[in-house]
């Protein structure tokens, strides 16, 4: 029951505890009286968290860009845990940034290694890119430009260079699959931000500073994306 409040309340409003959903219902067939502690206090925090999401006028539809920040992480419920997690945005010429989808989930099938995992994050997203780009053309007839965003210099310097020769067969797909989307779509970029800048990593671990987030909620802006933090 905790755990379904916490969906609730973190699905339409507070994308900061997405990842605590994520990692306490893959515990429910085994959840102990601390993991019921645990959660009684993320609600606690969660109700004194007066945190609003504004929405800015972004200006003319057709300068608008559509934003996915991805991450991936292992996780400490088990070995080979692995959690994946995205926040999508619309973007405006002048940098304000409305938030408008954000997701944390576990992989259902473990993967060995950390790239393995970006490269499950960075397949999702593309799927997610190419129904959105559909819904957006069939709303406005515009083709929107989109950005794609990850922190994983290896996936992000493969994909961008002209070595297709992969050790793992799904980096391999992702690889693939976003130079294939990136040369259909002229208009969308897969680029590399640093982990500290990637609003994605709080849906990925427990313990990431939810500072970006909360600013980019309640501003649309952000002073540690753009580099002019005192």
């Amino acid at each position: 029951a905790l755990n379904c409040i916490l969906w609730w309340i973190a699905g339409p409003s507070k994308p900061q505890l997405a990842y605590h959903c994520a990692s306490t219902s893959a515990k429910l067939s085994g959840a102990t009286k601390g993991d019921a502690k645990f959660l009684y206090r993320v609600l606690e925090k969660a109700k004194a968290d007066r945190t609003c999401i504004k929405y800015s006028n972004l200006g003319p539809v057709q300068d608008w860009r559509y934003e996915i920040f991805v991450d991936a992480s292992p996780g400490k419920s088990r070995v080979y845990d692995s959690y994946t997690g995205e926040i999508c945005f619309l973007t405006s010429k002048k940098g304000l940034r409305n938030v408008i989808s954000w997701k944390s989930s576990k992989l259902d099938i473990p993967v060995a290694t950390p790239l393995e995992a970006e490269a499950e994050a960075l397949l999702m997203a593309h799927s997610k890119l190419k129904n959105f780009k559909y819904f957006f053309n069939e709303t406005f007839n515009i083709d929107i430009a989109a950005d794609l965003y990850t922190d994983s210099k290896s996936l992000h310097s493969h994909t961008n260079s002209d070595n297709s020769a992969q050790k793992s067969r799904k980096i391999a797909v992702a690889v693939i699959t976003a130079r294939k989307l990136m040369e259909e779509d002229g208009n969308t970029r897969l680029r590399f931000t640093e982990g500290a800048k990637n609003p994605a990593d709080i849906m990925t671990k427990g313990t990431a500073n939810p500072e970006l987030v909360t600013e980019l909620l309640q501003t649309g802006r952000s002073k540690i994306m753009t580099g002019t933090r005192n």
